[in-house]
């Protein structure tokens, strides 16, 4: 159950989206952070059926454009108890190099899905008429599933979720170097990594 003060704080802005001419794009709120995340970590446990908690946890590709949309992903993987690989998306201008550096950031942490918008779905699936995409991903449009679900959300969401762990030492996200000398190298950062790294 809530208390007074949280109720208080969810009312209160969380994030706000800057374009690049410096001019506020996009806000949230803790209440729309919260309740998107639900949503989106909802998703990431239906498709990768984590009932097993002997199994280890799956890695989560989280390819966006800059904007919100990640933050909500990755709050949403923490609520799956899932693993996010956050990866920049491939760049149009070097499109050949950035998706060879992805395709190795796949073969080497074996994500089963890719969580994105969909802006930038669109691109990707244009561009995979004539370029090498992993193809072992799953793509998923969170903003989509967000917009066509939200008015369904209830605590039924909450009661299916593995929720966050206990566990200060578990892996918090695994983020990759950017290959520019070599292939992409993935280092593990922990809850605890991440509380000190504020």
């Amino acid at each position: 159950m809530m208390t007074s003060s949280s109720l208080f704080l969810m009312k209160h802005l969380c994030c706000v989206c800057i374009n690049e001419r410096g001019k506020e794009e996009k806000q949230l709120r803790y209440a729309e952070l919260w309740q998107q995340s639900v949503l989106v970590a909802n998703m990431l446990s239906d498709k990768t059926k984590l009932n097993n908690q002997e199994q280890p946890l799956p890695h989560i590709i989280l390819c966006y454009p800059f904007g919100l949309d990640f933050i909500v992903s990755y709050v949403g993987c923490l609520l799956a108890n899932t693993i996010a690989v956050p990866v920049y998306p491939p760049n149009p201008g070097s499109i050949k190099q950035s998706l060879l550096k992805l395709n190795k950031v796949v073969d080497n942490c074996k994500p089963i899905l890719a969580p994105t918008n969909s802006t930038f779905n669109r691109y990707r699936r244009f561009n995979s008429i004539i370029q090498k995409w992993p193809k072992t991903l799953q793509w998923l449009c969170t903003d989509t599933y967000i917009e066509q679900n939200t008015k369904h959300i209830n605590e039924l969401f909450l009661n299916k979720l593995p929720g966050l762990s206990n566990d200060k030492s578990q892996i918090a996200f695994i983020q990759y170097t950017s290959g520019s000398t070599g292939d992409p190298k993935g280092v593990c950062i922990s809850y605890t990594n991440f509380q000190l790294n504020r």
